[in-house]
């Protein structure tokens, strides 16, 4: 959920040539059309109490066993090795015999992730997938649905986590509501993870697609330094033109009840004063509101 109303505030948008409608999904009655259909293709066999060689828990759960082909591709079971392109310098390869059957549809009838997300990526002629290399070992999965079902194989990448400086997992913050700018956050989090092979660091969004390549993606995994954020921040705040910059500034003033809306030259001029001081539009806060407060003077 943090993606989907993320992304339309990062300013996201398809390209010309794409759908109009960025978030798609298939509905379960036409994924579960496949499974149906496709029972031959994996050997499906529902399991039950008298398949002693089943974990308890995984009773009545259907579950999936390749067959063996001609060339032996689809059986999970042996000791051969599945191979699934990946656009980076190195092919990443994975024993089968470390994955075993597993699982595409629940006993209720309803497919599991992996088989969902690739017959939606299958049918929506999806040609690159590009994720978090936590998803490895779903891909295996998926790569073997791919062949089993004859659909044509995507190109698969894997980019290194966004770690803390800590290198733990990074911690969800409402950067939205701290008043940074989207253009900023797109700017920053595309060099997180990439380069143009410059020094530069300032990108407009229409410049990260023209320079945009994937043999430049990192490998290893990126730290996300929130003061650098914060200055890349105050780039994008000062490169608005004027105008713009004003009405950020001012309105932010007028909802914190700073000031109103009547006091538009002071405004102006204060922002103009005060713009390259500060990284956030919340940065003058305190000094704007210690200019219009008045002072109370106490006599002993």
């Amino acid at each position: 959920m943090a993606t989907l109303l993320g992304v339309p505030w990062m300013r996201i948008r398809c390209l010309p040539n794409t759908t109009t409608h960025p978030f798609l999904r298939r509905s379960s009655s036409y994924i579960l059309s496949f499974s149906t259909q496709n029972r031959r293709s994996f050997g499906v066999f529902a399991s039950s109490s008298s398949d002693v060689n089943l974990p308890e828990k995984k009773v009545n759960e259907v579950r999936v066993r390749f067959a063996f082909s001609p060339t032996g591709n689809l059986h999970v079971g042996g000791a051969r090795t599945a191979l699934f392109n990946y656009l980076f310098a190195r092919l990443v390869s994975w024993g089968l015999e470390t994955l075993g059957d597993f699982v595409i549809m629940r006993s209720n009838g309803q497919p599991v992730y992996n088989f969902c997300v690739t017959v939606d990526d299958a049918t929506m002629a999806i040609s690159h997938v590009i994720r978090a290399e936590e998803h490895l070992p779903n891909t295996l999965r998926q790569a073997l649905i791919y062949q089993a079902l004859g659909f044509p194989m995507p190109h698969f990448a894997h980019v290194s986590l966004i770690l803390a400086p800590d290198r733990s997992n990074c911690r969800n913050v409402m950067y939205k509501e701290m008043r940074y700018l989207p253009q900023a956050m797109v700017n920053y989090l595309a060099l997180l993870g990439w380069g143009d092979g410059t020094a530069k660091e300032f990108f407009t969004l229409q410049k990260l697609v023209e320079a945009f390549t994937i043999d430049r993606v990192n490998k290893s995994g990126a730290i996300f330094d929130s003061t650098k954020l914060r200055w890349m921040n105050g780039q994008h705040l000062r490169a608005l033109p004027p105008k713009d910059l004003i009405k950020l500034v001012g309105e932010r003033w007028m909802v914190a009840g700073i000031l109103k809306e009547s006091e538009a030259m002071f405004i102006q001029e204060a922002v103009e004063l005060l713009k390259d001081g500060i990284d956030l539009v919340t940065d003058a806060d305190s000094i704007v509101k210690f200019a219009v407060v008045p002072f109370v003077f106490y006599f002993f």
